[in-house]
């Protein structure tokens, strides 16, 4: 867990105004007989770069009980009120069973995204075999500083 509070300092050294500080929570696996890690505590940050662009960085505690470190974006050129959708597109480590260690996975993910003034949440679904683990739903919390 030393890597939790190492991330935490990292993060809130980089967390600007209009920034999400964004904390990853669970996951529901969609194929119930694996025994996949549900709790993906973790620490990452949303900055946006453009109108519909956001900059995404962290860390978390993944399915497979590994550290995962994400780098990439979020595309989200649809909006509704406080609810917002569009495509996670990142890079991951800490998946290597797929293609083997220090292998970074490229990931692209539809999420939608619920935000208030400054509390909000982000619901992610990888499809498919994405991360070798069938179809997943993240869940995560965030709060803008």
């Amino acid at each position: 867990m030393r890597w939790f509070f190492l991330l935490a300092v990292f993060f809130s050294a980089l967390v600007r105004g209009d920034d999400w500080l964004v904390a990853p929570l669970t996951s529901y696996h969609f194929d119930r007989a694996a025994d996949y890690n549900e709790r993906n505590f973790g620490l990452g940050i949303e900055h946006d770069i453009a109108a519909d662009w956001r900059a995404v960085a962290g860390a978390y505690h993944n399915s497979d009980s590994r550290l995962t470190v994400y780098v990439g974006a979020l595309w989200i050129p649809l909006e509704s009120g406080n609810v917002k959708a569009g495509l996670l597109i990142c890079g991951a480590t800490g998946y290597g069973h797929l293609k083997g260690a220090g292998v970074v996975l490229p990931i692209v993910a539809p999420a939608v995204m619920y935000e208030g003034r400054q509390f909000g949440a982000n619901l992610i679904f990888l499809p498919g075999d994405a991360i070798g683990a069938g179809n997943v739903v993240g869940f995560q919390i965030k709060w803008r500083f």
